[in-house]
């Protein structure tokens, strides 16, 4: 009898520190850190940030990572105060990975839209194939 009291009470304090672990941790335990997005879609976003007024409030969207023709693009839109505080309006970009340019509309002309159904489409007629895609952001 004195056996069956001991089992029964780790047996409890087992399952009890179990909940407990679901209830502070998660179950399985679950990362609250973001997902790494890929280097070159970071050096992409940096690089389009440069041509903004406001870089600190550039937020990005619908970014994805494609290759076509031996060629790496990032590709999305981005959106960011002007300087006097509003925020300008989505704007395509193409930033061309593998020689480091940048192409963004510009307000009112685009300039970008023959570049980016060319090469930012994944698997339009161009054979452009997607590599990853980024994490959609909100405005700051």
């Amino acid at each position: 009898m004195k056996y069956v009291v001991v089992l029964a009470l780790v047996l409890m304090g087992g399952l009890i520190g179990a909940v407990g672990v679901y209830f502070l941790k998660g179950w399985p335990m679950q990362s609250s850190a973001p997902p790494a997005m890929d280097d070159r879609i970071v050096r992409g976003q940096e690089a389009v940030r440069t041509l903004m007024t406001n870089p600190a409030s550039a937020y990005f969207e619908d970014v994805v990572l494609v290759a076509v023709g031996g060629r790496t693009f990032v590709c999305g839109r981005v959106n960011a105060k002007n300087s006097i505080g509003g925020y300008i309006g989505p704007r395509d970009f193409i930033f061309d990975v593998t020689v480091n340019s940048i192409s963004l509309q510009r307000e009112g002309i685009a300039t970008v839209n023959n570049d980016w159904q060319r090469n930012c489409v994944p698997d339009n007629s161009s054979g452009s194939k997607l590599i990853a895609r980024g994490i959609n952001e909100t405005p700051k």
